[in-house]
């Protein structure tokens, strides 16, 4: 396991500013990697997807009233993320020749 998902999965939540960034965040974090995770299998391609997770989140943070609307845009958030970076690889893959796409295809699943 990288040391990116290592330091996301053992980070546990601040309690001293329950309402900040990092809080937050990191309440959905292991779920978020759960996730990911799901969707990509690649341990490379979650870590891109967590990063840019993280990145929209905390350039765009809303006002959430409920938690439940908070975690629904985050997780939805986070499956776009994930999606966009498999179209990504996918793309890339798709652009080599023949015989690296055999072997790419084969490490990729």
């Amino acid at each position: 396991m990288s040391l990116l998902l290592e330091s996301i999965e053992s980070r546990e939540t601040p309690q001293e500013h329950p309402g900040t960034f990092d809080a937050r965040f990191s309440r959905y974090r292991s779920l978020l990697v759960f996730i990911a995770r799901h969707i990509l299998g690649d341990e490379a391609w979650v870590e891109e997807a967590m990063r840019n997770c993280q990145r929209s989140y905390s350039g765009g943070q809303r006002k959430f009233n409920a938690e439940g609307a908070f975690r629904s845009w985050l997780l939805r958030v986070l499956i776009n993320e994930a999606l966009a970076v498999r179209m990504s690889r996918q793309e890339q893959i798709a652009e080599l020749p023949p015989e690296r796409k055999k072997l790419e295809a084969t490490y990729s699943c």
